[in-house]
């Protein structure tokens, strides 16, 4: 068998456990760990073989290489990766690369690539797609290139998943206007953390949020260079959004639309996003979002005025200019936790 350092292995188990909470611990990943790559007996030649052997609780450690598959994940497993550089998946434009189905499953260590529609199906194809899927970790991967978005958890049979310390960089295609693309999604999708990721160039939106994809944290990311802007949200309450870069999204740093209301945004920090840093839509005159401590592109003595609208819930295009104070700005940009 091609040799896998222990200390690797505990580096990886270390890594992703320090993610999950007490709730998504219900499954003990202490069962059979099967091996892809390499050359020992009884390694798996192909990711999807191996899957197909597991067990609830197994781990699945691949050996750096390129995998051309597109892959199920249906049994609550730990899929780890020996180098995220190295080891690589790439779905040569035959759907989503990787679609999890089940619960508590930890992807780690990957670069995902090349999620597609094929010429054969209207179906778009992205990297990772939660569906359905609750309690489940992505972390320390690289994940671009992909046709529709990077990593997708969709349905309220999806919820309380954790994306975390990924790179998520060019997914989308340029024609925009026919789909919404982006980096990260959640729709439909509630309770869900998207932390400490590197969200950028996306050829769409940086994160969509939308859909009743509510009580959202969305934390210490870096979210620059997306070409519809960083973070949409879209009927979407009770969200946490703080800690965060926006620098250099065309269009806007944070746009929350469509009667969004109850959201908290502070201590992020608003860089260069042209036109606007943020703007938002809120569907009552006392429903309102709290906007604390962020940085608007340069330091501030006095409150920052935040435009928006108020559009009542009735199906109009129509909304009544508004306004929301961000009270006290930051004097200099907040420091990522």
């Amino acid at each position: 068998m091609k040799k896998i350092t222990t200390f690797s292995i505990i580096f990886l188990l270390l890594a992703t456990s320090s993610v999950y909470s007490e709730r998504s611990a219900a499954v003990q990943h202490d069962g059979t760990t099967l091996y892809v790559g390499g050359d020992g007996p009884g390694n798996y030649s192909h990711i999807q073989d191996a899957l197909d052997n597991t067990s609830d609780g197994d781990t699945v450690v691949v050996f750096r290489g390129t995998y051309f598959e597109t892959i199920i994940i249906d049994t609550s497993i730990m899929l780890l990766g020996e180098n995220k550089n190295k080891t690589i998946i790439d779905g040569d434009k035959k759907g989503d690369v990787v679609s999890v189905i089940a619960d508590h499953v930890t992807i780690s260590g990957f670069t995902i690539l090349n999620g597609g529609r094929p010429f054969y199906s209207y179906k778009e194809g992205g990297g990772i797609r939660l569906d359905p899927s609750s309690y489940s970790v992505i972390t320390d991967n690289i994940i671009r290139q992909n046709d529709f978005f990077g990593i997708l958890s969709v349905e309220t049979t999806s919820s309380h998943n954790t994306i975390s310390n990924n790179i998520v960089s060019e997914n989308g295609r340029e024609d925009y206007k026919k789909r919404s693309y982006f980096n990260i999604g959640c729709i439909h999708s509630p309770f869900n953390t998207i932390s400490h990721n590197i969200i950028e160039n996306a050829l769409g939106l940086g994160v969509s949020c939308c859909y009743w994809s509510v009580n959202t944290t969305i934390n210490g990311n870096i979210i620059r260079n997306n070409t519809m802007g960083g973070i949409r949200s879209r009927h979407s309450f009770n969200n946490h959004i703080y800690n965060n870069l926006f620098e250099n999204n065309s269009l806007f740093g944070l746009r929350i639309l469509n009667e969004s209301d109850g959201n908290i945004i502070e201590d992020n920090t608003f860089l260069n996003n042209k036109p606007l840093d943020a703007f938002f839509d809120i569907g009552m005159p006392l429903a309102r979002n709290h906007w604390e401590g962020n940085y608007w592109s340069h330091g501030r003595l006095l409150p920052k005025i935040v435009l928006g609208h108020l559009r009542p819930p009735m199906k109009s295009a129509f909304g009544i200019p508004w306004v929301a104070v961000d009270w006290h700005p930051a004097k200099e940009p907040n420091t990522l936790l």
